[in-house]
């Protein structure tokens, strides 16, 4: 309800495309996480930490040859990148992706990686995942909680839905398949109220 809607899918993903989003409601975004090693260069974890898109293989690939990418252009949208971009009228974030909480730990400052790119940001929640996800079943567990969250706050959207998916799942497949999909997803307020 007077919610803005952009739909960005194959070619049109693009990482620009999402940095400069400035006007979103609920920003969800279903890409691939990333979280590299030290190996591919970066040492500062806020640069190894990030979301795929279209390019991003290309700059892997570059990158394990010693090349260099320009950073507007790789296809990679880091944590750092989303620290500098303006969500602070963004509700909601959801990374539907794997290991979008993944980070590194540092002394005093807790974990590095994408959640802290998005307290920066300002957005008020953010929606996360811990493990890999299946894309499939996740299709049908953000479709369900998209339909909680018109008449709920997200934490209380994403509850309901986690509830309802581990009861379901744990009489038909077991408590271990339960867990391993529906439970990933974490909610955190990271902004403003």
């Amino acid at each position: 309800e007077g919610q803005r809607t952009v739909l960005a899918l194959g070619e049109e993903a693009q990482e620009l495309k999402v940095r400069e989003e400035t006007t979103a409601d609920i920003l969800h975004v279903a890409t691939h996480g990333l979280f590299l090693s030290e190996k591919f260069g970066p040492r500062n974890p806020m640069s190894r930490s990030g979301l795929a898109f279209v390019g991003a293989q290309t700059t892997l690939d570059k990158w394990a040859r010693g090349e260099s990418v320009e950073p507007s252009a790789d296809g990679l949208l880091t944590a750092e990148e989303v620290g500098t971009m303006n969500l602070s009228n963004t509700e909601l974030v959801v990374l539907s992706a794997c290991d979008t909480g993944l980070g590194a730990t540092e002394n005093g400052e807790g974990v590095l990686g994408l959640r802290r790119g998005f307290v920066k940001s300002g957005a008020r929640n953010l929606l996360f995942t811990l493990w890999p996800i299946d894309d499939s079943e996740t299709v049908r567990f953000m479709t369900d909680f998209y339909r909680k969250l018109g008449s709920a706050s997200p934490r209380e959207a994403l509850n309901k839905t986690q509830r309802d998916w581990l009861l379901r799942l744990k009489t038909e497949e077991g408590a271990v398949t339960a867990a391993r999909l529906a439970g990933p997803f974490v909610l955190s307020s990271v902004g403003a109220p």
